[in-house]
């Protein structure tokens, strides 16, 4: 997976969103998105399970709004930016040349 700003960019009072994507049949389709206003959870789109749809998790002072749709992880779960690895490390762990640690 690519995650786009990766968790130690991300300052506390962010505004903006954090995008993950997947490497599928040779190319990347996107998973998710957090969206943050003032470094507060707002919204979380995840992935679609199955045949279900994707994700619409709204977040309203740290609750789980009654408009949100589908499988929705808690206010604590998703607003944690997801961790991610150094940049060059998948292909430095392919290589056996070094070890990286997440990011968190």
């Amino acid at each position: 997976m690519k995650f786009y700003p990766r968790a130690k960019d991300i300052p506390a009072g962010y505004t903006g969103c954090q995008m993950a994507w997947l490497q599928r049949e040779g190319g990347w389709t996107s998973f998710s998105a957090r969206y943050y206003l003032g470094g507060t959870l707002r919204a979380f789109y995840g992935p679609p399970v199955g045949s279900k749809p994707t994700s619409v998790c709204l977040f309203e002072s740290g609750e789980l709004s009654p408009a949100s749709t589908g499988a929705c992880p808690s206010f604590e779960e998703a607003s944690k930016p997801a961790p991610s690895l150094a940049p060059g490390c998948i292909t430095a762990n392919k290589r056996q040349t070094a070890a990286c640690s997440k990011y968190e």
